[in-house]
């Protein structure tokens, strides 16, 4: 493995080690290679002072968060509605993107219907 793919794992490990201990989540092996993508035997080979950095946060997390399912629950409504705008943007944006690509490929068939008569004629004249 190359150290640029090495190190852009790591990063993926460590964020989402942050991501857990920001948000209050149970810390495992498991569910730290679940949601880095990587494979836990990748893992335990590769990274093994992550391995004791992830144990060692275990024993030292903190209460689990309390919510009411309100409190949940209007905060995923706010999430959802986020996401939601999120991805009619990007659809805006894919709207446009393929409004500008399909623009190009006019005027490259245009050029090159006119490099071929043009191409034609000089054939013609010699």
């Amino acid at each position: 493995m190359n150290d640029a793919i090495a190190s852009e794992i790591e990063i993926r490990i460590r964020s989402t080690i942050d991501y857990f201990l920001r948000e209050n989540i149970p810390i495992s092996v498991s569910r730290i290679c679940t949601y880095a993508e990587v494979s836990r035997a990748n893992l335990y080979t590769t990274y093994p002072h992550l391995i004791k950095n992830i144990k060692s946060f275990k024993t030292v997390r903190s209460k689990p968060r309390a919510f009411s399912s309100q409190s949940n629950l209007d905060s995923l409504k706010l999430e959802n509605k986020k996401l939601k705008s999120h991805v009619k943007l990007l659809s805006y944006t894919c709207i446009e993107l393929k409004t500008a690509l399909d623009e190009e490929i006019e005027k490259t068939r245009i050029l090159q219907s006119e490099l071929n008569r043009l191409s034609d004629k000089r054939i013609r004249k010699n």
